[in-house]
């Protein structure tokens, strides 16, 4: 009885130690996480002051590092769906900009990023952002760098 008891304790508690460890390496990623884009900002290209609207974390903020994926809903996505549907049309892209970001958002997505030569995830993000072609005031697409 008491090596079955010994046993018990020991399981409990190495079961408390990865859950424990675990939880610990999930609030350190959060940390590192960048929040999710749920607005828009308007930025200025040029001295003509054309604009492009890019996603953001508030509206017209200067807090434009944040990421959008499968299950964001927001008008960042719409923005993001206008974009690529606008400046990717020739890779055949057509998606709703319905503001729901799914599969075929991320689809669509994942081609871009592939044209642009960047990592093809599907995820966007700051390294998106500055890759992506982004359609301005006047009707065409630029870079945002």
């Amino acid at each position: 009885m008491r090596l079955v008891s010994m046993r018990r304790v020991i399981s409990i508690g190495i079961m408390l130690l990865v859950a424990g460890f675990g939880s610990a390496l999930t609030t350190a990623a959060n940390a590192n996480a960048q929040a999710s884009c749920d607005s828009t900002t308007n930025r200025f290209k040029d001295t003509a002051n054309n604009t492009i609207v890019i996603p953001s974390i508030g509206h017209n903020t200067t807090n434009i590092d944040c990421d959008l994926g499968v299950g964001d809903v927001s008008s960042a996505v719409k923005d993001l769906q206008h974009e690529l549907n606008h400046c990717y049309w020739f890779l055949g892209i057509s998606i709703a900009e319905d503001g729901i970001f799914g599969q075929h958002t991320k689809a669509a997505l994942e081609k871009a990023q592939s044209f642009e030569g960047i990592t093809a995830d599907g995820v966007y993000g700051p390294q998106t952002r500055n890759h992506l072609h982004w359609l301005d005031s006047t009707g065409f697409c630029f870079r945002l760098l």
